[in-house]
């Protein structure tokens, strides 16, 4: 007996895990069973279990599970057989197979959704406007603290300074009554060697009265230099105090500007559910590769990180190809079931959009490449399925892909 699998290529990763399958008949799950707190996704693929737990989404087979983070988006292909709505499922409900919008239908969603879409980008724009304000504002009052500073540090040298200017005058007032002492003396003196003597000194009084007063001079020019540089100083102490307070301002009221942007956009998007836009929305981050996949390929599309409650829309590009808004569940996590048709093939994107936590537009996109023979729907008894999950997970940011491969065995003869 040999069997033979089905299996896709992935570029964008290493196999991380491959979990052990669990043999089905006829739709049927044999002897593997579920973690009690997995929710069945009934036919959708069978055997397959997908949790979300601490805000990873799960997906297993009873036997081994891989997961991602809730902050990402991926898909798990599944065999073409129709899914099934779980009553009363608390976790994630999966939606029947999709109804493509038709393009009459997914034009007029996309401009319903326009004003949302451009007020979510306004407050964007509007947050990063309050962000750069508040950058102004510290770096404008960092320069109001350090011109303070040196105002306050010319002060010091003007009152050293000053001190310095009164030591030398006294020292040339003594100087000077020294010199005239001197003078007198020397007016008295007669003719001896005491009056050389007193000549001398009446001298030597006079250069230090002279050296006294140049001392002070310069002792004043300083002084006079001192009070300019911090007249100079306080100025732009005052100056930049009063560009910090402004900058502050601005700060305060870009900052009132990006709240109320962010509440208009929050009921936009709530009046009008989202949908695709025109055009393919940028990558969140750098995919090396896209991941391939077959046509008439069936799928799960996951996306996570949307606000409890909110519509999310999923989608294939180039030509906008939509289906029904899913809700995300209590998680923000969003699930909707998708197929890849028949006649495609190259290079798409898949793309969900809707409402963040933060209350804005979140675009999540992961590119793909159709490519090979058109999958095969299970028939259940005409072959013996065995389900077999691997996974691969590429940490690009706030996106990364999962890719859990369901493949089929066929007995057949050697």
């Amino acid at each position: 007996m040999k069997s033979t699998s089905i299996a896709a290529r992935i570029g964008v990763a290493a196999l991380v895990a491959t979990l052990a399958g669990s043999a089905l008949s006829g739709g049927a799950a044999a002897a593997s069973s579920p973690p009690s707190s997995a929710m069945p996704a009934g036919s959708l693929a069978p055997g397959l279990y997908v949790q979300v737990v601490d805000g990873m989404i799960h997906v297993t087979n009873g036997s081994g599970q891989v997961g991602f983070s809730a902050g990402q988006f991926g898909f798990v292909p599944t065999t073409v057989r129709p899914p099934v709505l779980l009553p009363g499922n608390p976790g994630l409900i999966f939606s029947p197979p999709p109804t493509f919008l038709s393009q009459p239908a997914q034009a007029a969603a996309t401009e319903a959704a326009q004003p949302g879409a451009a007020a979510s980008l306004l407050a964007e724009h509007a947050a990063a406007a309050a962000a750069t304000a508040q950058t102004a504002a510290h770096a404008a009052r960092a320069a109001a603290d350090t011109l303070a500073a040196e105002a306050l540090g010319q002060e010091n040298v003007l009152i050293i300074t000053t001190r310095a200017a009164e030591i030398a005058n006294q020292a040339a007032e003594e100087a000077g009554r020294a010199a005239s002492d001197a003078a007198a003396a020397d007016e008295n003196a007669v003719g001896t060697d005491d009056e050389v003597r007193l000549r001398n000194v009446a001298d030597a009084l006079a250069e230090e009265a002279v050296m006294a007063a140049e001392a002070a001079e310069r002792a004043r020019s300083a002084v006079l230099a001192s009070e300019g540089l911090v007249g100079l100083a306080q100025a732009a102490s005052t100056a930049a105090a009063e560009t910090a307070a402004r900058r502050t301002l601005e700060a305060e009221q870009a900052e009132s500007l990006s709240q109320q942007r962010k509440r208009e956009a929050e009921a936009l998007l709530a009046a009008a559910p989202p949908a695709l836009p025109a055009t393919v929305p940028p990558a969140n981050a750098v995919q090396s590769q896209p991941v391939v996949v077959a046509p008439s390929q069936a799928m799960l599309l996951l996306g996570a990180g949307f606000m409890p409650g909110s519509s999310v829309a999923f989608g294939m590009f180039s030509t906008p190809l939509g289906v029904a808004p899913v809700v995300a569940n209590a998680q923000g996590v969003a699930v909707a079931s998708f197929q890849i048709p028949a006649h495609f093939s190259g290079t798409h994107s898949l793309v969900a959009v809707g409402t963040g936590t933060d209350g804005l537009m979140r675009t999540l996109r992961m590119d793909i490449s159709v490519s090979g023979q058109a999958a095969l729907p299970a028939t259940g008894a005409d072959s013996a399925a065995v389900v077999a999950l691997a996974a691969t997970l590429t940490a690009l940011g706030t996106l990364a892909l999962t890719f859990a491969l369901i493949s089929r065995r066929r007995r057949r003869a050697v």
